[in-house]
Protein backbone atom coordinates (compact mmCIF):
# COMPACT_ATOMS: atom_id res chain seq x y z
CA UNK A 1 0.00 0.00 0.00
CA UNK A 2 1.20 3.40 -0.92
CA UNK A 3 0.96 6.00 1.72
CA UNK A 4 1.63 9.58 1.08
CA UNK A 5 2.36 11.32 4.58
CA UNK A 6 1.70 15.20 3.78
CA UNK A 7 3.53 17.24 7.14
CA UNK A 8 0.83 19.37 8.20
CA UNK A 9 -2.40 17.42 7.10
CA UNK A 10 -5.32 16.64 9.37
CA UNK A 11 -5.04 13.09 11.12
CA UNK A 12 -8.42 11.59 11.62
CA UNK A 13 -10.02 8.54 13.57
CA UNK A 14 -11.99 6.40 12.85
CA UNK A 15 -14.98 7.19 14.87
CA UNK A 16 -14.81 10.84 12.91
CA UNK A 17 -12.54 13.21 15.26
CA UNK A 18 -9.60 15.31 13.83
CA UNK A 19 -7.07 14.68 16.39
CA UNK A 20 -4.45 16.98 14.88
CA UNK A 21 -1.88 17.25 12.42
CA UNK A 22 1.14 15.41 10.93
CA UNK A 23 4.34 16.81 12.13
CA UNK A 24 7.12 14.55 11.93
CA UNK A 25 8.13 11.28 10.75
CA UNK A 26 10.22 9.36 12.56
CA UNK A 27 12.44 6.81 10.34
CA UNK A 28 14.97 4.20 11.74
CA UNK A 29 18.57 3.12 10.14
CA UNK A 30 16.93 1.03 7.48
CA UNK A 31 14.94 4.38 5.95
CA UNK A 32 11.97 2.32 7.12
CA UNK A 33 8.75 4.89 8.85
CA UNK A 34 7.85 3.38 11.94
CA UNK A 35 6.26 6.45 13.97
CA UNK A 36 4.37 9.50 13.43
CA UNK A 37 4.12 12.67 15.68
CA UNK A 38 0.85 14.34 15.64
CA UNK A 39 0.66 17.51 17.52
CA UNK A 40 -3.11 17.98 18.75
CA UNK A 41 -2.90 21.96 19.22
CA UNK A 42 -3.44 23.72 22.29
CA UNK A 43 -6.96 23.71 22.35
CA UNK A 44 -7.19 20.27 21.45
CA UNK A 45 -4.73 19.05 23.79
CA UNK A 46 -5.99 20.50 26.86
CA UNK A 47 -2.88 22.47 27.92
CA UNK A 48 -4.16 26.16 27.18
CA UNK A 49 -4.80 27.82 30.45
CA UNK A 50 -2.55 24.95 32.34
CA UNK A 51 0.20 26.88 33.90
CA UNK A 52 3.13 26.65 31.57
CA UNK A 53 0.31 25.09 28.97
CA UNK A 54 1.88 26.49 26.06
CA UNK A 55 5.22 24.91 26.24
CA UNK A 56 4.07 21.56 28.09
CA UNK A 57 4.31 18.88 25.65
CA UNK A 58 1.44 17.68 23.78
CA UNK A 59 2.88 15.67 20.89
CA UNK A 60 1.70 11.99 20.68
CA UNK A 61 3.84 9.54 18.55
CA UNK A 62 2.36 6.67 17.20
CA UNK A 63 3.17 3.37 15.41
CA UNK A 64 2.39 3.68 11.57
CA UNK A 65 0.30 0.29 11.53
CA UNK A 66 -2.64 2.47 12.87
CA UNK A 67 -2.09 4.06 9.38
CA UNK A 68 -5.26 2.83 7.50
CA UNK A 69 -4.27 5.13 5.06
CA UNK A 70 -2.42 8.73 4.09
CA UNK A 71 -3.51 11.33 1.14
CA UNK A 72 -2.46 14.63 0.52
CA UNK A 73 -6.06 15.61 2.39
CA UNK A 74 -5.47 13.60 5.38
CA UNK A 75 -4.33 10.40 7.40
CA UNK A 76 -6.52 8.20 8.47
CA UNK A 77 -5.86 5.85 11.53
CA UNK A 78 -7.32 2.88 12.10
CA UNK A 79 -8.04 4.02 16.05
CA UNK A 80 -10.79 5.78 17.86
CA UNK A 81 -10.05 8.69 19.59
CA UNK A 82 -9.00 7.05 22.39
CA UNK A 83 -6.94 5.00 21.55
CA UNK A 84 -4.69 7.84 20.01
CA UNK A 85 -4.90 9.89 23.76
CA UNK A 86 -3.49 6.53 24.97
CA UNK A 87 -0.59 7.00 22.75
CA UNK A 88 2.72 8.12 24.43
CA UNK A 89 3.94 11.61 24.31
CA UNK A 90 6.94 12.76 21.88
CA UNK A 91 8.85 14.86 24.06
CA UNK A 92 10.05 14.27 27.60
CA UNK A 93 10.78 17.38 29.67
CA UNK A 94 12.95 16.78 32.96
CA UNK A 95 13.57 19.94 35.31
CA UNK A 96 17.27 19.72 36.46
CA UNK A 97 17.10 20.16 40.34
CA UNK A 98 19.60 23.22 40.60
CA UNK A 99 18.94 26.37 43.46
CA UNK A 100 18.41 29.12 41.86
CA UNK A 101 20.09 31.14 44.54
CA UNK A 102 23.42 28.97 43.77
CA UNK A 103 22.99 28.35 39.93
CA UNK A 104 23.18 32.63 39.72
CA UNK A 105 27.03 31.95 39.96
CA UNK A 106 27.30 29.24 38.02
CA UNK A 107 29.17 30.11 34.58
CA UNK A 108 26.61 30.14 31.69
CA UNK A 109 23.35 30.35 33.68
CA UNK A 110 21.09 32.44 33.21
CA UNK A 111 17.07 33.58 34.32
CA UNK A 112 14.41 32.42 31.91
CA UNK A 113 11.25 32.91 31.44
CA UNK A 114 8.32 31.11 29.09
CA UNK A 115 5.97 32.74 27.86
CA UNK A 116 3.33 30.47 28.55
CA UNK A 117 4.14 30.88 31.94
CA UNK A 118 4.52 34.65 32.41
CA UNK A 119 0.81 34.77 31.03
CA UNK A 120 -0.40 31.74 33.47
CA UNK A 121 1.25 33.88 36.19
CA UNK A 122 -0.57 36.93 35.10
CA UNK A 123 -3.82 35.85 34.46
CA UNK A 124 -3.73 34.53 38.26
CA UNK A 125 -3.45 37.19 39.76
CA UNK A 126 -0.31 37.21 41.08
CA UNK A 127 1.85 38.55 38.61
CA UNK A 128 2.69 41.67 40.60
CA UNK A 129 6.26 42.37 40.60
CA UNK A 130 7.80 39.38 39.90
CA UNK A 131 7.79 36.81 37.66
CA UNK A 132 7.94 32.68 38.49
CA UNK A 133 11.38 31.12 38.13
CA UNK A 134 12.01 28.65 35.30
CA UNK A 135 14.02 25.95 36.49
CA UNK A 136 16.60 24.35 34.07
CA UNK A 137 15.29 21.05 31.74
CA UNK A 138 15.93 18.65 29.87
CA UNK A 139 14.74 17.53 26.96
CA UNK A 140 14.43 14.23 25.27
CA UNK A 141 12.42 12.33 22.59
CA UNK A 142 10.17 9.23 22.64
CA UNK A 143 11.85 7.52 19.60
CA UNK A 144 14.27 4.66 19.76
CA UNK A 145 18.23 4.89 19.46
CA UNK A 146 19.24 5.64 16.07
CA UNK A 147 15.84 6.94 14.93
CA UNK A 148 15.77 10.30 13.22
CA UNK A 149 12.31 12.52 12.76
CA UNK A 150 11.74 14.37 9.63
CA UNK A 151 9.35 17.47 9.97
CA UNK A 152 7.74 20.25 7.63
CA UNK A 153 10.62 22.22 6.40
CA UNK A 154 13.25 20.40 7.22
CA UNK A 155 16.26 21.80 4.85
CA UNK A 156 17.71 19.51 2.25
CA UNK A 157 21.82 20.12 1.13
CA UNK A 158 23.85 19.22 -1.17
CA UNK A 159 27.07 18.02 -0.04
CA UNK A 160 29.24 18.51 -2.52
CA UNK A 161 29.09 21.45 -3.32
CA UNK A 162 27.42 23.13 -0.72
CA UNK A 163 23.85 23.86 -1.84
CA UNK A 164 20.45 24.17 -0.29
CA UNK A 165 18.46 22.48 -2.69
CA UNK A 166 14.67 22.97 -0.67
CA UNK A 167 12.88 21.81 2.16
CA UNK A 168 10.76 18.45 3.01
CA UNK A 169 7.31 18.36 2.47
CA UNK A 170 6.38 14.69 2.23
CA UNK A 171 7.32 11.61 2.34
CA UNK A 172 6.07 8.73 0.65
CA UNK A 173 5.99 5.33 1.75
CA UNK A 174 5.01 2.09 0.81
CA UNK A 175 4.58 -1.56 2.18
CA UNK A 176 4.05 -2.45 5.96
CA UNK A 177 6.41 -4.66 7.32
CA UNK A 178 7.38 -5.72 11.08
CA UNK A 179 9.56 -2.77 11.33
CA UNK A 180 7.08 -0.14 9.70
CA UNK A 181 6.75 1.10 6.05
CA UNK A 182 9.83 1.23 3.76
CA UNK A 183 10.26 5.20 2.87
CA UNK A 184 10.46 5.48 -1.05
CA UNK A 185 10.80 9.39 -1.38
CA UNK A 186 11.16 13.06 0.24
CA UNK A 187 8.93 15.27 -1.57
CA UNK A 188 11.13 18.71 -1.78
CA UNK A 189 10.05 21.61 -2.11
CA UNK A 190 12.54 23.71 -4.35
CA UNK A 191 13.74 27.18 -3.46
CA UNK A 192 12.29 30.32 -5.31
CA UNK A 193 9.39 31.82 -5.92
CA UNK A 194 7.80 29.03 -7.93
CA UNK A 195 8.71 26.60 -5.77
CA UNK A 196 8.22 23.37 -7.79
CA UNK A 197 7.58 19.86 -5.79
CA UNK A 198 10.32 17.41 -7.35
CA UNK A 199 10.44 13.71 -6.10
CA UNK A 200 13.88 13.11 -4.57
CA UNK A 201 14.73 9.14 -3.82
CA UNK A 202 15.66 7.97 -0.42
CA UNK A 203 18.77 6.34 -2.42
CA UNK A 204 20.00 10.18 -3.01
CA UNK A 205 20.00 10.55 0.76
CA UNK A 206 23.29 10.23 2.41
CA UNK A 207 22.14 10.92 5.98
CA UNK A 208 20.56 12.91 8.54
CA UNK A 209 21.81 15.17 10.78
CA UNK A 210 21.78 18.04 12.52
CA UNK A 211 18.00 18.33 11.43
CA UNK A 212 18.77 18.10 8.23
CA UNK A 213 18.81 15.88 5.37
CA UNK A 214 22.36 15.43 3.58
CA UNK A 215 22.02 14.42 -0.15
CA UNK A 216 24.62 13.43 -2.73
CA UNK A 217 23.29 14.31 -6.19
CA UNK A 218 25.05 15.25 -9.52
CA UNK A 219 23.63 18.61 -11.25
CA UNK A 220 22.56 16.27 -14.22
CA UNK A 221 20.47 14.42 -11.51
CA UNK A 222 19.20 17.03 -10.07
CA UNK A 223 18.06 18.06 -12.79
CA UNK A 224 16.54 15.06 -14.02
CA UNK A 225 14.23 14.70 -10.51
CA UNK A 226 10.83 14.39 -11.32
CA UNK A 227 7.84 16.69 -10.83
CA UNK A 228 5.39 15.35 -7.80
CA UNK A 229 2.07 15.07 -8.78
CA UNK A 230 -0.41 13.96 -5.84
CA UNK A 231 -2.80 12.66 -8.25
CA UNK A 232 -1.89 9.27 -9.40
Amino acid sequence: MLHDLHIGAPVRTRDGHTVGELVRVVMNAQRQATHLVVDPGLVESGHLLEAGGWEKPRERVLPVALVEAASPEAVQLAADEAQFLAQPLFERREFIALDPADAAGQPGWQSRFRLGDLISFVVAGWGLGAAPYVPPEQITYNEAPGSISIGEGTPVWRLEPHEHLGDVERVLTEGAGAGGSTITALVVRRPGIRGEHVVLPITAVRDVSGDTVHVGLTDQEIAALRPYHSDP
